[in-house]
């Protein structure tokens, strides 16, 4: 076993951020958000506001396929190869 392993749980589901796509663990976290009647899991505060200052933004874009270029976060190659910008 790894050194990482004791930050996943075992067998357990991830969620995706909606706000920035990271992996997030629900039996880890309490930034939770509730919309239309589906809780939606954050990495981080910001990313919480975020999405509860205009959650048809983060859930339209998630339906729809996205590029780097549209995130807001600085991830990847779009965003200079910066670390995650959220947390």
């Amino acid at each position: 076993m790894g050194i990482f392993s004791s930050l996943f749980s075992k067998g357990g589901k991830m969620a995706k951020d909606p706000v920035c796509g990271m992996d997030v663990d629900p039996s880890k976290t309490t930034l939770v958000a509730t919309h239309e009647g589906k809780s939606y899991y954050f990495c981080a505060p910001s990313c919480l506001k975020s999405f509860k200052d205009n959650p048809a933004r983060y859930l339209a874009s998630a339906a729809a396929p996205s590029t780097m270029e549209d995130s807001h976060h600085g991830h990847g190659a779009a965003g200079g190869g910066k670390k995650h910008g959220c947390c």
